[in-house]
């Protein structure tokens, strides 16, 4: 009699403590809208009377009602990047596997280089010899420049050297055709000068190029991140055209969750706002914690009648894998009911 006593005792024990309302994770969520990470449970005290209701719960009318609202979603990298070459070749060297983390600007592969480098040599001689020629022939139009103005102070002393139409000196040290031939030498002069000075240009130009060829050759990182995929070996021939990438890299310093909202609750949603995220795997928590709406779709999936957001999430130790399901907490206060019908949009 006494152990069927005890038996009812701890059966009608238990069914009280499940009548007990339980906080969950989801509980913690800040309202969106509201700007901040949790909400500030109220704490209570022995000696009041009853505690102010928390902001899940309905105080006893419309005005003031919070509801948490969870929806679940896939996680995604920050960034992700497929990498290439941009010209065909073929693999001289990779210095990044699998797994390896990267820094933005590092050398991830090489195609091989031998010809651009002796490229990028004839065009550095290019400029060396161009830029000779345009010096020398700079020297040549200032020593023809200085001759056709001696022989112009000759024919029609200094005081009209610069007049358009001087008037010869009564008894000049040079003829007239002496300061023709002067100005005709110092015209072939200039326009020599300026022919090399495009030609040194356009060799300038020639090595720019070439020192883009080289540079080419390397594949470099445009991020910070993981490599997921090394798709090509030493020895292989890249072509472009084939759309075949040589690397994968992804950025998860930051993961971000792709949940899809429905539209009665897209209202009540905005940029900034702040929500809680759960990540499980195996039943173990590989994160619960604050994230923030960082982005809202400016269009509706009409198959649905959904609406993507995405919340980022801080991921520094990359426990959270891409691929994963997480849950998202929403809290919002509640539309108070008016008695009124809503218009109908059609």
């Amino acid at each position: 009699m006494r152990i069927t006593l005890a038996i009812l005792l701890a059966v009608a024990a238990a069914a009280c403590a499940a009548l007990i309302p339980q906080a969950t994770w989801a509980d913690n969520a800040a309202p969106t809208g509201a700007g901040r990470a949790e909400a500030e449970a109220p704490e209570s005290s022995d000696t009041e009377p009853s505690a102010p209701p928390a902001e899940d719960e309905d105080p006893g009318g419309d005005e003031g009602a919070v509801t948490t609202k969870v929806f679940r979603g896939i996680i995604r990298a920050n960034k992700s990047v497929r990498l290439g070459a941009v010209n065909r070749g073929i693999v001289a060297e990779i210095n990044k596997k699998e797994g390896d983390e990267v820094k933005e600007g590092d050398v991830l592969a090489r195609l091989r280089y031998d010809r651009a480098e002796v490229e990028r040599e004839r065009a550095e001689i290019s400029v060396e010899l161009a830029k000779a020629e345009e010096e020398l022939a700079a020297l040549e139009l200032e020593y023809y420049a200085r001759e056709y103005n001696n022989l112009r102070r000759l024919r029609f002393g200094s005081d009209q050297n610069d007049k358009d139409n001087p008037t010869p000196l009564p008894d000049a040290a040079a003829t007239q055709d002496e300061v023709d031939e002067a100005e005709q030498n110092m015209k072939r002069a200039e326009a020599n000068h300026k022919i090399k000075q495009g030609e040194l240009k356009m060799a300038q130009e020639a090595l720019k190029y070439r020192n883009i060829d080289l540079e080419d050759t390397k594949i470099i990182s445009p991020i910070k991140g993981i490599v997921t995929q090394k798709l090509i070996e030493v020895g292989e021939m890249f072509e472009p055209g084939d759309y075949k990438p040589m690397f994968e890299i992804i950025d998860i310093d930051v993961v971000k969750v792709f949940v899809y909202l429905p539209l009665e609750f897209i209202p009540r949603v905005s940029l900034g706002d702040v929500v809680r995220v759960r990540v499980e795997l195996s039943g173990n928590v590989l994160y619960e914690g604050e994230g923030k709406v960082a982005y809202l779709a400016p269009t509706i999936d009409a198959g649905s009648d959904t609406m993507l957001a995405k919340i980022e999430v801080p991921n520094p130790e990359h426990k959270i894998k891409v691929g994963l399901r997480a849950e998202v907490a929403f809290r919002r206060p509640e539309r108070k009911d008016t008695g009124k019908e809503e218009p109908v949009e059609e």
